[in-house]
């Protein structure tokens, strides 16, 4: 972008200070990527037309690549009970500034660990966070890509750098994968909700961990099913009803996780592509967008008195 290009006129700071991450300058279908020379070139200019007098200047681009394709293997049916279609991506927790030189030992504009939660208060996000972080970009999904789909087709996002001392899954950028989630049995052979919307009983019974999962197209059976005394301990109900809303539910897909572009794991560097391949989908997604899985509220941590399976 201009501005970028003016503030880089006006002083070398600029390099090394955070900027402002505006994606629709910084990757635009007509005028492509920004990119920035990788190191310092000289160049001792001859008289006339000399053919000496030229230079060549590596250059890397200014952000990172990803695209998103379903594994050759990948099976959609009989995953808990359902079946899973209609795959689709966005990106999640995008910086919102960016150093525009290369980074010193791989240390972004917030590679500090910035606190997200405002304490004593249940999911508010803190002033800070929200300043470095974007939420999940819900308006920009696009559908995951077949198995055979050829690098060039695939339908890819722009990704700035995003590095964490701390790569908690609240300081990193991720793919949030949204999905459509059909039971394959709903209770009392009920009829699916014309837009796809169900609820799910987690329960266990007495004393017994064993984790049952029962699908309900009606929230007043999942209640009654929820309020069965099948499910109390004889000192508190374990059971709870979680509503997947128009059948949709959400996977996070976290990039870089063998470290194979920079020092930090699920740090995202410039001018990398990541090829991103879901080989396998192991049960239900999480309800909500954006939810960590295994937080309150998720399938391994329902809540509602259950003993989680799979808690964070």
């Amino acid at each position: 972008p201009q501005s970028l290009v003016d503030l880089l006129k006006a002083g070398y700071s600029a390099m090394e200070n955070p900027q402002p991450v505006n994606m629709e300058q910084l990757a635009t279908p007509n005028d492509g990527v920004m990119m920035f020379s990788q190191s310092v070139t000289s160049l001792d200019i001859k008289e006339g037309d000399d053919p000496d007098n030229k230079v060549t200047i590596p250059v890397a681009r200014l952000l990172s690549k990803a695209g998103v394709l379903q594994g050759s293997n990948l099976s959609l049916t009989d995953i808990q009970g359902g079946t899973v279609s209609d795959m689709q991506y966005t990106l999640a927790q995008r910086n919102r500034k960016i150093v525009v030189g290369q980074l010193y030992d791989f240390k972004d504009a917030n590679w500090a660990y910035i606190n997200p939660f405002v304490s004593g208060t249940s999911g508010a996000l803190t002033a800070e966070y929200q300043a470095n972080f974007t939420a999940v970009l819900s308006t920009d999904y696009k559908a995951v890509d077949a198995s055979n789909t050829a690098n060039n087709a695939l339908k890819t996002v722009y990704i700035p750098e995003n590095t964490a001392e701390n790569p908690a899954p609240t300081q990193v950028t991720y793919i949030q994968v949204r999905a459509k989630f059909t039971p394959t049995k709903l209770e009392d052979g009920a009829t699916p909700n014309a837009d796809g919307t169900f609820h799910v009983v987690f329960g266990q019974k007495g004393t017994n961990n064993s984790l049952h999962q029962l699908y309900f197209a009606d929230k007043t059976k999942a209640d009654a099913e929820a309020a069965d005394k099948k499910y109390n301990d004889g000192t508190k109900q374990r059971a709870v009803v979680l509503t997947y809303n128009q059948g949709y539910c959400y996977f996070r897909l976290y990039l870089n996780e063998d470290k194979v572009a920079g020092a930090t794991k699920l740090g995202i560097l410039r001018n990398t592509f990541f090829k991103a391949q879901i080989t396998k989908i192991k049960g239900l997604g999480t309800p909500i967008e954006g939810q960590i899985p295994g937080t309150p509220g998720t399938p391994g941590n329902p809540g509602g008195g259950v003993t989680p399976p799979n808690p964070v």
